[in-house]
């Protein structure tokens, strides 16, 4: 096994940060595998990083997670010792925030030689190593100049997507992220983080009508931590 037990816990924690490695990762696009028959699993879950591929890898801002979940655990009841539906599956978990199943589908396909699976677990781990050091620290404070202030106060640890660093919960303070969110779409009106971020204030503000319209916006426009909160608000509500 690559992860310790003693890890698990700082995994949860830290496992948002698996989307900056995803962008990271999708800038090398690997030479395409010999062709075979293509699942769904590949066909929406390939990614240019992963050499083993057997499909076009799919854009990052195109890729669904909740898709490629069912698609691949599919898959895997067809193939259950196939490493590359392993991988593209615990992609999707860590994406979903899942991180036991994704570290297990990862650990699986690493212990297969999957050479994707071992890159992505090795860079996650170097990822969560710099947040326990503090060591990326001063680049995000170089780079806190540059945020619009809906991402400097609004970002949140469930959004893997986010530019800025996740506001503690006791530092959240929802009004000035609704004023700060509102501010930043009147210059960026189809922003879906903006809309995200937005949407999450509205919610702890109490209005949730217009939080749900935002949400939706940014879910319409593929953004996972929105479709997350989607779902959560639904579940909460007993749909």
């Amino acid at each position: 096994m690559i992860w310790h037990e003693d890890k698990q816990g700082i995994v949860k924690v830290y496992f948002g940060s698996v989307g900056f490695l995803v962008l990271f990762l999708s800038f090398f696009n690997a030479p395409l595998a010999a062709a075979k028959s293509l699942t769904l699993c590949d066909e929406i879950g390939s990614l240019g990083f992963d050499d083993a591929r057997v499909s076009r890898p799919v854009p990052i801002e195109d890729y669904n997670p909740f898709d490629v979940a069912p698609a691949c655990e599919k898959a895997l009841v067809a193939e259950p010792e196939n490493p590359r539906f392993h991988f593209q599956l615990g992609v999707a978990m860590a994406l979903l925030l899942n991180p036991d199943k994704a570290l297990e589908h990862l650990e699986i396909a690493a212990a297969k030689d999957y050479d994707a699976a071992h890159k992505f677990l090795k860079m996650f781990d170097k990822k969560m190593a710099e947040q326990m050091n503090g060591s990326s620290s001063q680049s995000a404070d170089n780079s806190d100049t540059v945020l619009d202030q809906c991402d400097r106060i609004g970002a949140i640890p469930i959004d893997t997507r986010s530019v800025g660093q996740p506001v503690p919960h006791k530092e959240y303070n929802a009004q000035a992220v609704e004023v700060a969110c509102r501010k930043a779409l009147e210059a960026n009106p189809d922003n879906p983080r903006f809309h995200f971020q937005l949407g999450m204030a509205l919610l702890g503000t109490g209005k949730v009508s217009d939080a749900l319209d935002h949400l939706k916006f940014a879910a319409d426009n593929n953004y996972v931590a929105a479709r997350l909160a989607l779902a959560k608000f639904d579940e909460n509500m007993g749909k």
